[in-house]
């Protein structure tokens, strides 16, 4: 990559996605440039990459897994802090880059003014759902890590890495379509 800059591609799932940002932020970091290739869905993308028009492909666990189970695509890195449970033969970025953690999260969130009691109650279940035994094991199936978290966390999570998102985006010059 550092002998050809710029004329390597690497894919995500979209402009914006984690897997763009994930990608930006590694190649930043490492001193790389490659041509990012939005696809419309992950799928395309990981296609692309088996098929060899693709160099790099930066996608959630649940997007490349599968691909690499079957012996289309070799998963070079994962970009969470530790290594997967799921896929442990494969080393994390941060095992080369100290401090390197992306991951992507998922929540569940409602509109501004619902009821305060409502909310409560939605982030409860969630929790308790998340916490299923049975739910814990498909979840880490896919190579994800399940954690339920209490309301005020996740408003702090988000407090939080909003800033670090902002300057990603600012860093990678990326734009929105």
């Amino acid at each position: 990559m550092k002998a050809r800059p710029g004329k390597l591609s690497y894919g995500s799932g979209g402009v914006g996605t984690i897997g763009h940002l994930s990608g930006a932020l590694f190649l930043a970091r490492a001193g790389l440039h490659m041509v990012h290739v939005p696809y419309k869905s992950s799928p395309q993308g990981v296609g692309d990459l088996a098929g060899g028009q693709l160099q790099m492909y930066f996608g959630t666990p649940t997007d490349i897994i599968p691909h690499a189970r079957s012996g289309k695509i070799t998963i070079l890195a994962v970009s969470s802090e530790k290594r997967l449970r799921e896929i442990p033969e494969v080393p994390a970025i941060a095992e080369t880059y100290p401090g390197f953690n992306l991951y992507s999260w998922n929540g569940v969130l409602a509109p501004a003014g619902t009821p305060r009691d409502i909310v409560e109650r939605l982030a409860r279940e969630v929790t308790r759902i998340v916490a299923e035994p049975e739910v814990v094991a498909r979840i880490e199936k896919i190579g994800l890590v399940p954690s339920g978290i209490a309301l005020e966390e996740f408003a702090e999570l988000v407090r939080r890495e909003h800033p670090f998102w902002v300057e990603v985006v600012k860093t990678a010059e990326i734009k929105a379509e």
